[in-house]
């Protein structure tokens, strides 16, 4: 079982993406969860995840992976995490759950890997600035 801790700027060689703080998990399970209303006019999920100490995408397929989801069980994204080289953002479309308070997971999975999975500036924004892969 992994725990999700808030780590600041002197917290070692990962610094947030913006501000003083971002949330990691470490070891080898562990879900971010928290209840927020989906603006209307804002029903796009906009997150910044850097992942530490996993396997390589080059040495093929992980065992590691990010899950995004809602209390309804509806699977918004996924990805088979491999080390990034530095901060990646996405945003995700939440539409069909705006205007409603949700349940948002994030969930991760590192296996016998040991990576840390870094989340910063999670919230909602009227348009999609980037998408993130969906396998």
């Amino acid at each position: 079982m992994m725990d999700a801790v808030a780590y600041n700027t002197a917290s070692g060689s990962v610094t947030p993406k913006s501000g003083l703080y971002m949330s990691a998990t470490v070891g080898m399970y562990a879900i971010l969860t928290q209840p927020v209303y989906i603006p209307t006019t804002a029903p796009y999920l906009r997150f910044s995840y850097r992942i530490v100490g996993s396997r390589s995408c080059a040495t093929g397929s992980s065992t590691d992976y990010i899950w995004v989801y809602t209390n309804v069980g509806v699977l918004v994204w996924y990805l088979d995490a491999c080390s990034t080289a530095g901060w990646v953002t996405g945003t995700l479309d939440m539409t069909s759950e705006a205007g409603a308070t949700a349940e948002i997971y994030f969930e991760v999975n590192t296996d016998a890997h040991g990576g840390t999975v870094y989340f910063d500036d999670i919230g909602f924004v009227s348009a999609p600035t980037r998408e993130v892969d969906y396998y």
